[in-house]
């Protein structure tokens, strides 16, 4: 189903918006280019974390958060099954917006399941957008991420001792956000997963090969910097 977000988007000062499915699929999204709907699920989660325990704590409410940023607004409405998020300049009217909620809450009611992931709708271009757009930018211009043999992703590591410990790849993502922004721990996640493994399995012969990959999507000033703060913090 398609059109679903566009009350929300008609809402003056909205940007644009994405529609999930609690996991994290998008439904559907008129995000401004180049925001793109897993740069916003990935920056919106902790916030939607957060709305989870109050709406457990709240037996059921129906939360929405409104979040300043530097260039404008966040706004998230989360429901049963699904949230939405908004981007949006500071002169956003609550109201306006509560009530393109609703209209939206009442149309995904009438339907009897979400559809599993869409392909992504219109793009609907907007007047202005966020500061944060030329990181998006940079990163979507990277080179791709460095290919690994076959045999390698189809060999399963059995031993433990040879995956990159948890503990490594939590400050390699610390370290990374200081230069990559919000959006890091997706960005590493792809990484990962672009030579064949994922978070829990990388084998440590290729932990340089992820941090190289990383090192490709910062702007060209960063990256000696972040190689030589990974290799002062990480020596493995």
């Amino acid at each position: 189903m398609t059109g679903l977000l566009l009350n929300v988007c008609g809402v003056e000062h909205v940007l644009g918006a994405a529609l999930y499915t609690n996991d994290g699929r998008c439904v559907e999204h008129r995000l401004p280019p180049p925001f793109e709907p897993g740069y916003v699920q990935s920056v919106s989660q902790d916030l939607i974390t957060t709305l989870n325990e109050y709406r457990f704590l709240e037996a059921g409410a129906t939360p929405t958060a409104y979040v300043k940023t530097t260039a404008g607004m966040i706004v998230i409405m989360l429901d049963e099954n699904y949230y939405t998020v908004a981007l949006a300049t500071r002169g956003i009217n609550p109201t306006l917006i509560r009530v393109a909620f609703s209209a939206l809450r009442r149309q995904l009611s009438q339907l009897s399941q979400l559809s599993s992931v869409l392909s992504p709708q219109e793009v609907w271009v907007p007047s202005q957008s966020f500061e944060s757009a030329q990181n998006v930018a940079a990163f979507s211009a990277s080179p791709p991420a460095e290919a690994i043999p076959d045999a390698d992703v189809i060999s399963p590591v059995r031993n433990q001792a040879e995956v990159v410990p948890k503990q490594a790849i939590k400050l390699l993502i610390r370290v990374f956000t200081e230069y990559g922004g919000p959006a890091s721990t997706l960005i590493i996640k792809d990484q990962v997963k672009a030579i064949g493994f994922n978070m829990d399995s990388l084998p440590k012969k290729h932990f340089r090969t992820l941090i190289e990959n990383l090192s490709a999507k910062l702007v060209e000033s960063d990256r000696p910097v972040f190689l030589k703060s990974v290799d002062k913090k990480l020596p493995m």
